[in-house]
């Protein structure tokens, strides 16, 4: 297995974050469809509405019938109204059928975060993926909050769908999250692919923020353009020492000036190269041996 699924979870909150979010999966949006775009308005006839009703109205009309239906009041201002959970597969899709994946991803979110209320395939993007819409109600309560936590959570949620979805489809498990050294290389790998692929993305107006986005965490990007995150990990890790580094290193000798000094004493009391007392030599004052003869 060499090319990774992606799944990214966000909590939508706010009132009417539900209506705002079907419209964007329902490319119903015409500031989103224009030249600068990363989406390709000629290809959005190749979008498929997977579940839910086929406006974004009808979509958002769906969330407020199902909570009422349970007896949900007033939800704070900060609520969770939905959970939107995006999965990705590579570009060219991998020899996946992204059908018969995209199915099985909408059947686990609907498992884990609650009754589906839009599931869209985009194929109109740099890589297939597909946007789901869940209302987190369970026992008529609203708890997003608790199906997606924290960290936790999240790294769990991740576990269970390589295992369940996406191991049964040959693809792996995404990389961790990179720091340091490893991050940058791989960041900056990114960004140049991007350039010489001219992406529409470098001409948007959010373009600082996708950049930034990239800057903190890559791999996502990285395994939606075919990159293998690994690689970044190994460029990343000390390199093998030259013959002029191991030449000019202090080695494991003395790390300080006064360790330093009491080696020097040491060597300059004991016997020099080239004077041994040899075996019944005769040795001169003190000890010390005698200068062989020529």
């Amino acid at each position: 297995m060499t090319a990774a699924a992606v799944l990214r979870l966000k909590k939508l909150t706010g009132a009417g974050i539900v209506l705002v979010a079907a419209r964007h999966n329902r490319r119903a949006i015409a500031a989103e469809l224009g030249v600068a775009s990363h989406i390709n308005p000629a290809r959005c006839c190749l979008n498929v509405r997977m579940e839910g009703p086929e406006t974004p109205e009808g979509v958002a009309e769906l969330a407020q019938t199902l909570m009422d239906a349970s007896g949900v009041g007033k939800l704070r201002r900060d609520a969770v109204r939905a959970v939107e959970a995006v999965f990705s597969l590579p570009a060219g899709g991998a020899g996946v059928d992204p059908a018969a994946y995209f199915a099985a991803c909408v059947a686990w979110a609907r498992e884990q975060f609650g009754p589906v209320l839009s599931a869209d395939a985009h194929h109109d993007e740099a890589t297939p993926h597909a946007h789901v819409l869940c209302l987190p109600l369970k026992a008529g309560r609203m708890v997003g909050s608790d199906l997606v936590g924290g960290p936790a959570r999240l790294r769990t949620l991740q576990t269970a769908f390589h295992a369940a979805v996406a191991q049964g489809f040959g693809l792996k498990r995404g990389a961790a999250r990179l720091s340091g050294l490893s991050r940058e290389k791989l960041a900056a790998a990114v960004l140049a692919h991007m350039k010489v692929a001219a992406d529409p993305a470098l001409k948007s107006a959010a373009w600082p923020a996708i950049r930034d986005a990239i800057e903190r965490d890559p791999r996502p990007f990285a395994e939606s353009i075919g990159f293998d995150a690994s690689r970044a990990s190994e460029a990343a890790k000390k390199p093998a020492r030259t013959l002029a580094s191991i030449m000019t290193s202090t080695g494991k000798g003395a790390k300080t000036r006064e360790a330093a000094e009491r080696r020097d004493r040491a060597l300059m009391e004991s016997k020099p190269i080239g004077f041994d007392a040899g075996e019944g030599a005769p040795e001169g004052p003190k000890g010390a041996p005698r200068k062989h003869e020529p």
